[in-house]
């Protein structure tokens, strides 16, 4: 007996769902002591050392590390971006990073000492964000 389409696409549907909720599905809750929202907040380590550079912004715009942490930038957009310590497009004086990221590409940065860093991208001055690294 064949069964109606309806009920051999439910099954699936449901599967899914199940998938996105077992990964984290975008509740924004992962009960790491973050904020929790959608809005660039804070985002641990536990969460993951991943930075996004998508729709000409950093993703978290906030992310709290361990000293001694790699964060892995990915440009997720199609055009070239930099993950600059500084500012507005502009580098700090003296800073200890400026890489530039093709799109689709990803660079590594160590974060060994505690403090807070500004990080923008050169090429898009409204793109910051903040690192602030605990030791």
């Amino acid at each position: 007996m064949r069964l109606p389409r309806g009920a051999r696409v439910a099954p699936a549907i449901a599967a899914f769902l199940l998938f996105l909720v077992a990964c984290g599905g975008g509740s924004g809750d992962s009960g790491d002591g973050g904020d929790g929202g959608d809005s660039g907040g804070a985002e641990s380590a536990a969460a993951g050392d991943r930075v996004s550079l998508t729709g000409f912004a950093f993703s978290p715009g906030t992310l709290t590390v361990a000293a001694g942490t790699d964060v892995t930038f990915v440009n997720d957009d199609g055009t070239p971006h930099t993950v600059t310590e500084g500012t507005d497009g502009a580098p700090a004086d003296g800073a200890r990073f400026d890489e530039d990221i093709a799109a689709g590409a990803e660079v590594v940065i160590a974060f060994d000492e505690a403090g807070t860093y500004q990080i923008t991208c050169k090429l898009h001055p409204a793109m910051n964000m903040t690192v602030t690294v605990e030791g």
